[in-house]
């Protein structure tokens, strides 16, 4: 249960959530308007529980997000998580579960309360808004559930970071975690909490989990930051700041007709190359003459499935090995965030 000393820190990022109408179309507002909305629809309904609602210095579009606003995420909670009974962060809805995936890598499994990314299909400014129930679920989350990570709640559904996928542009249930179960899911008696062997396992590993924190010269996290919650700054391979550019991830979605030079080319100046191969992990003999062929010139090839559920596998002749049971989105966010690792064991 939530420790009535300790409040819940709701931070401002923009997005749709935070947006209004102006000329016809969305833009962000300001964090004013957000907190005087906020005030209105959505204190009232948290009775009791004590809420701090601060800016972040990110107010823009979700589409705008880069890395170096991940990593002041991450310092946001790595200075506010032990103080906090929970935290929420307002964020657009296009690249929240992005943003989820790379904090629940970042952020490795050492947090002292629930980090909850929330938003909304219309604006909290809006009269029809679905970020009122949103964001009241994102507050109440310590009196629904006890797991200490990062989470996406949307149209009541609580779901890991890391497994939760973007899948309606229109709808405002527009999340969903293909892959793993939710953490708590809200019916029409009341939320009800899920008790899943994946979830169980996933649960023990990151309580467990030993970190080695990369300390770094110029990272937005000191070494006593990281030190404390063992964080992974986003590109800790190189630098924050370092000017030399992200490595270049291909992600090459399989169609019939596909050929070998199609894709080398499209993987001649890339770092590595995610596939998304048919069903099961099922590539036509072209691609796999293309794939052995990036092996041997030291490229990092990761096999996922088209299909949202079931994952890839190597049961066909035609398969090629896969990532199991993952699809493109998440494989990228780890595969960028650890590239550097990757391609120094890799070659």
């Amino acid at each position: 249960m939530a420790q009535a000393n300790k409040p819940v820190l709701v931070v401002f990022t923009g997005g749709t959530i935070g947006s209004k109408e102006i000329g016809g179309k969305l833009a962000p507002a300001t964090f004013k308007t957000f907190q005087e909305n906020f005030n209105q629809k959505v204190r009232p309904a948290l009775d009791g529980v004590s809420i701090l609602l601060i800016e972040s210095g990110i107010n823009k579009d979700s589409a705008e997000i880069t890395h170096d606003d991940w990593n002041v995420l991450s310092k946001l909670v790595v200075h506010h998580h032990k103080e906090s009974n929970a935290i929420v962060i307002a964020h657009g809805t296009d690249t929240m579960a992005i943003t989820a995936a790379i904090l629940s890598h970042m952020l490795s499994g050492k947090l002292s309360c629930p980090v909850v990314l929330t938003g909304s299909q219309l604006p909290l400014v809006h009269a029809k808004t679905d970020a009122v129930d949103n964001l009241i679920d994102a507050c109440s989350v310590t009196q629904i559930t006890q797991h200490k990570d990062v989470l996406v709640l949307f149209s009541g559904r609580f779901m890991l970071g890391r497994a939760c996928t973007k899948i309606d542009s229109l709808q405002s249930d527009a999340f969903r975690s293909p892959n793993m179960p939710c953490v708590a899911k809200h019916k029409q008696w009341g939320w009800e909490h899920i008790y899943h062997e994946k979830l169980e396992k996933f649960k023990q590993h990151r309580e467990l989990q030993v970190t080695e924190t990369v300390a770094l010269e110029n990272t937005l996290l000191s070494d006593e930051e990281a030190d404390d919650l063992g964080v992974f700054p986003f590109g800790h391979s190189r630098g924050l700041h370092d000017p030399s550019p992200l490595p270049a991830v291909v992600i090459i979605t399989l169609f019939p007709g596909i050929t070998k030079d199609f894709v080398m080319h499209a993987c001649s100046d890339a770092t590595g190359c995610i596939l998304r191969a048919y069903g099961a992990g099922n590539a036509p003999q072209s691609v796999t003459e293309a794939v052995n062929e990036l092996y041997e010139q030291f490229k990092i090839v990761l096999v996922v499935s088209q299909c949202l559920r079931g994952g890839a596998r190597s049961d066909y002749e035609a398969g090629i090995d896969p990532v199991h049971h993952a699809y493109s989105l998440i494989v990228l966010i780890n595969f960028v965030g650890t590239s550097g690792y990757l391609e120094r064991h890799d070659h």
